[in-house]
C-alpha cells in the first residue's frame, strides 16, 4: 500500500438474517461503551474546571490576591492541555499498534485515579506548597488520560458505522462531553451551595471522590468492548505500522494542520463557554455561583440534544459544510453572549451562555469526528486524529482561561477577548474550507 492511499473505513456488509442480531448487538454495545465511558472521563475533566473557576484559588493559593489566585487556578487547569500532545503521541501510537479497546480502558482508569487523588489532597494551610504541586501532578495524569479518550471513542464509533450514518455515529461519543459537563455541573451545584466554611473544608472534595463510583461502572462496561473491524482488518492485512507518527508527519501533514486549526476554533468556543464564563458571570457580572452553574446545566442539555441531530444532518449535507456553519457562527457568538451576560438579566444569561453557546458548540461536535476521521487511513488514524487534536488543545485550550482572565482584567471589558475568539474562528473557518471536496465526501 502507498502512504497516500484513500482514507477509508471498512464498510459493513448487509447482515443476513442469522447474523443480524449479533452485529446489531455488537454495534450497540460499542456505542454504549464509548458514550458512557466518555461521559465519565469528561465528568472528571470538568469537575476540575468548575473547581478551578470557583474555589481552587482559596484552597491551594490562599496567600495570593484574589486575581492572582484565579490566574494560578486557571494555570493548573491549563497544565493538562500542555501534556496532552505528548500523551496523544504515546496513546495514539499504541492505539494504532495494539488496538482501540485497551487504550480506551487505560485512559478511563488514569482519569479516575487522578480525579479521586485530587479529592484527597490536603489544602495549602495543611502541607504548604506541596498541595499545589500535588494538584499539578494529578492534573498532568488527567491530561494524559484525556489525550487518548476522544480519538479512541470516536474511532470505535466511526469504525462501527456505515457510509450512511458516519457522522451520526461519530457524533455519539461527543455526547459524552456535555453529559460529563452536565453531571459535573449538577453535582457541583449541590455541593457548592453549602455554607462557605463547609464548602472550603470538605464540600469541594465530594465531586472528585464520587468519580470512583463512575469509573468502576465505566471499567466494567469497557472491558466488554470488542475491537473494531477496521483495526482487525489492518492486523489481518499485516498493515500495522511500526511508527505511525512518522507516517502521519511525512504523508499526512496537511491533514494534520487542517485538524489543528479547525479544532482550535471549537476548543476556544467550548472552553470559554464552559469554564471561563463561570468565572466571568460570578466575578464580573455579579451572578451567584448557583445561577451560573444553572446556565451551564442548560448549555449542557442543549448540547446533548443538538449533537446527534447535527450528526444526522451532516450525513446528508457533508461534514465540512456542517462544521463550517459552527466556525462561522463562532466568529460572532461571544459578541452577543458577553453583552447578554453583562446585562445582569438571568433570562439573557440563560439564553446567551446556555442556548446560543450550546447550539453553536453542538453543531461543531456533531460534525467533528467524521470530518477529522476521513482525513486518515485506518492504519494511522488513531495517531493522526489524536496528535493533531491534542496539539490544538495545548495551543488553543491550555492557556485559554488564563489569557481570557488577563485580557478582561487588563482591559476592563471582554471585547479584546471577543476579538481574539473571532480571529481564531476565522482561521478555523479557512481550515475547514481547505478540506478537499474529495476527502469531505469519501464517507458520504
Amino acid at each position: 500500500m502507498t502512504s497516500r492511499e484513500e482514507p477509508a473505513m471498512a464498510v459493513q456488509p448487509a447482515p443476513t438474517d442469522h447474523v443480524a442480531e449479533p452485529v446489531t448487538r455488537k454495534k450497540n454495545r460499542a456505542l454504549g461503551a464509548v458514550v458512557i465511558g466518555s461521559a465519565i472521563e469528561w465528568y472528571d475533566f470538568y469537575v476540575f474546571g468548575t473547581a478551578s473557576a470557583l474555589v481552587f484559588s482559596r484552597i491551594f493559593f490562599p496567600s495570593m490576591s484574589a486575581a492572582s489566585g484565579i490566574l494560578l487556578s486557571f494555570a493548573t487547569f491549563g497544565v493538562a492541555f500542555l501534556v496532552r500532545p505528548f500523551g496523544g503521541i504515546v496513546l495514539g501510537h499504541l492505539g494504532d499498534r495494539i488496538g482501540r479497546k485497551n487504550i480506551l480502558l487505560a485512559t478511563l482508569i488514569m482519569m479516575g485515579v487522578a480525579t479521586v487523588g485530587i479529592g484527597l489532597i490536603p489544602d495549602y494551610r495543611s502541607i504548604g506548597v506541596a498541595a499545589p504541586l500535588l494538584l499539578v501532578l494529578c492534573r498532568i495524569v488527567q491530561g494524559i488520560g484525556a489525550s487518548g479518550e476522544w480519538a479512541g471513542a470516536a474511532l470505535v464509533a466511526l469504525e462501527s458505522s456505515t457510509p450512511k450514518n458516519r457522522a451520526l455515529y461519530g457524533s455519539l461519543p461527543n455526547i459524552g462531553v456535555p453529559v460529563g459537563l452536565l453531571l459535573s455541573t449538577t453535582v457541583s451545584l449541590i455541593f457548592y451551595a453549602l455554607p462557605e466554611e463547609d464548602l472550603l473544608s470538605w464540600g469541594w472534595r465530594v465531586p472528585f471522590l464520587i468519580s470512583f463510583v463512575f469509573v468502576f461502572v465505566g471499567v466494567y462496561i469497557r472491558r466488554r468492548l470488542e475491537e473494531t473491524d477496521d483495526f482487525t482488518e489492518v492486523k489481518k492485512n499485516k498493515d500495522v505500522r511500526r511508527f505511525p507518527l512518522a507516517e502521519v508527519v511525512r504523508g499526512y501533514w496537511k491533514e494534520s494542520l487542517i485538524v489543528f486549526f479547525a479544532q482550535g476554533s471549537l476548543t476556544v468556543v467550548f472552553f470559554v463557554g464552559s469554564t471561563y464564563m463561570l468565572s466571568y458571570a460570578t466575578k464580573v457580572a455579579g451572578f451567584s455561583q448557583s445561577t451560573a452553574l444553572l446556565a451551564l446545566i442548560l448549555a449542557s442539555t442543549v448540547l446533548i440534544a443538538t449533537i446527534p441531530l447535527v450528526g444526522r444532518w451532516a450525513d446528508r449535507i457533508g461534514y465540512a459544510r456542517g462544521f463550517l456553519v459552527s466556525t462561522v457562527a463562532s466568529i460572532f457568538l461571544f459578541a452577543a453572549v458577553f453583552p447578554m451576560v453583562d446585562s445582569g438579566s438571568t433570562v439573557l444569561l440563560f439564553l446567551g451562555a446556555g442556548v446560543l453557546f450550546g447550539v453553536v458548540a453542538g453543531i461543531g461536535f456533531g460534525c467533528q469526528s467524521a470530518l477529522f476521521g476521513v482525513l486518515f487511513p485506518a492504519r494511522v488514524r488513531y495517531t493522526g486524529m489524536t496528535f493533531s487534536f491534542q496539539l490544538s488543545g495545548a495551543v488553543f485550550g491550555g492557556p485559554l482561561p488564563l489569557v481570557a482572565s488577563a485580557l478582561v482584567d487588563s482591559n476592563g471589558s471582554p471585547w479584546a477577548l471577543v476579538l481574539c475568539i473571532g480571529l481564531v474562528a476565522v482561521v478555523g473557518s479557512v481550515a475547514t474550507m481547505a478540506v478537499s471536496r474529495k476527502a469531505a465526501s469519501t464517507w458520504t
